[in-house]
């Protein structure tokens, strides 16, 4: 479901009528097709930062099984990335993150790939890593490929 494709409910309708919302948690260690919906610069807790929403267009490949209970992530899913650019982790991810999309879009100055960027197709595989402290999950992104 899309805000562009969503047609408005009637009373009479029936709950199992109407579409899930689209989740938003970190995919599973895997290959995805996605479409980078966001990618903004942001402050974050006092931290100024690059934030990247990528909408899942499809799942390739699960690199190992999902633990019992979970869910496969689904088409229209999104999954946010915030890179914090003042720790040299933070900015060296996001160098890590831009790099194939300033070669696709021919640019090495970071605010004119996130100018042109939104709305790119890519191919991301990612490990996705759980902080025990703050219990939840993260993904490292591993390759990125621009169709």
């Amino acid at each position: 479901m899309s805000a562009d494709s969503f047609i408005p409910v009637t009373l009479d309708a029936s709950l199992d009528d109407i579409d899930d919302l689209p989740g938003f948690a970190t995919f599973p260690s895997g290959a995805f097709t996605v479409l980078l919906e966001k990618i903004d610069s942001k402050v974050i807790n006092n931290h100024p930062a690059v934030e990247v929403s990528l909408k899942l267009i499809e799942m390739l490949e699960l690199a190992e099984p999902l633990p019992a209970g979970e869910a496969e992530p689904k088409e229209g899913d999104v999954q946010s990335i915030a890179f914090m650019l003042d720790n040299m982790y933070g900015a060296g991810k996001l160098k890590e993150f831009l790099m194939p999309i300033g070669v696709h879009l021919g640019k090495k100055v970071i605010s004119e790939i996130l100018a042109e960027a939104k709305g790119l197709t890519l191919v991301l595989v990612q490990k996705r890593k759980h902080d025990k402290e703050k219990d939840r999950y993260f993904p490292e992104i591993k390759k990125i490929d621009v169709l």
